[in-house]
């Protein structure tokens, strides 16, 4: 009777998560959508999904480029499959879209199992609205997502194979450990990071030191990256400069501090608060403005009502493990940018640290809000203002499309009067 009613839990539980990803999933769509049905390239989606498929020799301007001497993966994806879409661009975003809030709910599964994390985890980690840049804009979220999405693919299968067993867990973990280095230098970081604590938590079964296959898997890595390191105009993207003279204390690192607070306080602040009211105008705007508001109250209500009713013997706040956990995996994805030769860290940066920030944000809440249903409407209001904030976000997005599609074409226009 007692493996017949945990198996009836396990289904219960099994479902509970697919409605979330389902629910995830539909409001990152909803963001996406939020400005038309349509995505419009900005800055740098010209180069890499127009620009870049229109080479005739592939292989030559990976070469010229130096487009393998960093985030291999990435160059890959530009070129063969998002380039290949004859600027329907709108696609891929909407893949992506979906990725990042399957993504989310993965991690949640995992933080759930290990140190009993909840919904406001998944919040933060994919509505966000700082978030948007580098999970919306195409330039970005091409790298930063399928990056976060193999790497908790690993983490899941690695944390499954311990517990379970089955040798094709642990090749899989390698395999999807490997496709997590090869998008993004933070993910990389992040994706090595998160196997050590796994390991280090079990590191007494057997079956946790399967976690060591992520060495070969960044030898791989760094071995491929290595060999094209010296071609290209990309290739000093990863120029190493270390923290051996006066300048780098005095003027490197108190200005990388500065851009780094600038990101996460200032920009966090603005593109959630003003954000929010800003969102509101544009949900107001119009016919499909009032349906995007009310499908970002929807899934504040579906989070309200798929958060359980009994939270009481998963306190994530009261076991330390999950604050250095949250920690280090905030600080990780950072490090890379101290050794970085001219660095620049942008709001797209901040989203690799959303693991961390959203693991101690949750244990803080729970350790606060321990009445399981006003956990729950906290949960519901924060997903709400995510969401209209980050509709606010993309619009921007959409807006700048639109007047640089202007100028093109009165550039086009001016160029045709002078030569006629």
């Amino acid at each position: 009777m007692s493996r017949f009613l945990s198996r009836i839990m396990t289904v219960k539980e099994r479902n509970r998560f697919l409605l979330i990803s389902l629910l995830f999933a539909a409001a990152l769509i909803i963001r996406a959508l939020s400005a038309g049905a349509e995505y419009l390239p900005v800055l740098d989606d010209s180069i890499q999904y127009i620009n870049y498929p229109r080479s005739p020799d592939y292989a030559g301007l990976i070469e010229s480029e130096g487009l393998f001497a960093s985030r291999p993966l990435a160059a890959i994806m530009d070129l063969y499959v998002v380039g290949q879409m004859n600027g329907c661009l709108l696609i891929p975003v909407l893949i992506f879209a979906v990725m990042h809030g399957i993504a989310g709910v993965l991690f949640l599964r995992l933080f759930d199992k290990i140190w009993g994390t909840g919904v406001a985890f998944a919040i933060l980690y994919a509505l966000l609205p700082l978030g948007v840049e580098g999970t919306y804009w195409l330039s970005a979220s091409s790298r930063i997502v399928p990056g976060l999405f193999f790497a908790v693919v690993a983490a899941n299968l690695l944390e499954d194979f311990i517990d379970q067993g089955k040798w094709w867990r642990a090749v899989l973990f390698a395999a999807a450990a490997l496709l997590s280095y090869g998008f993004y230098e933070q993910v990389l970081v992040l994706s090595f990071t998160l196997t050590a604590l796994q390991f280090l938590r079990r590191f007494r079964e057997r079956r946790a030191w399967a976690a060591a296959l992520a060495f070969p898997m960044a030898a791989v890595y760094f071995i491929f990256t290595g060999l094209h390191a010296a071609n290209g105009a990309l290739s000093s993207r990863m120029d190493i400069i270390l923290p051996t003279s006066a300048w780098y204390f005095d003027t490197f690192l108190p200005d990388l501090l500065r851009q780094i607070g600038a990101a996460f306080l200032k920009g966090g602040v603005l593109t959630l608060v003003l954000g929010f009211f800003r969102g509101l105008t544009v949900c107001f705007g119009g016919i499909g403005g009032v349906i995007c508001l009310l499908a970002s109250l929807s899934v504040g209500a579906g989070i309200y009502f798929l958060i359980p009713n009994s939270m009481k013997e998963k306190l994530p706040a009261q076991r330390i493990g999950v604050w250095i956990w949250g920690v280090l995996l905030f600080l990780a994805p950072i490090t890379p940018y101290f050794i970085i030769d001219s660095p620049w860290f942008s709001l797209r940066a901040t989203v690799p640290s959303f693991i961390g920030a959203g693991l101690l944000i949750d244990a803080l809440l729970r350790l606060i809000l321990r009445r399981e249903r006003i956990y729950a409407i906290f949960c519901a209001g924060i997903a709400a203002v995510c969401l209209i904030a980050g509709i606010s976000e993309v619009n921007d997005y959409h807006a700048i499309g639109e007047y640089d599609d202007a100028v093109v074409d009165e550039i086009f226009d001016k160029a045709d009067q002078m030569s006629g």
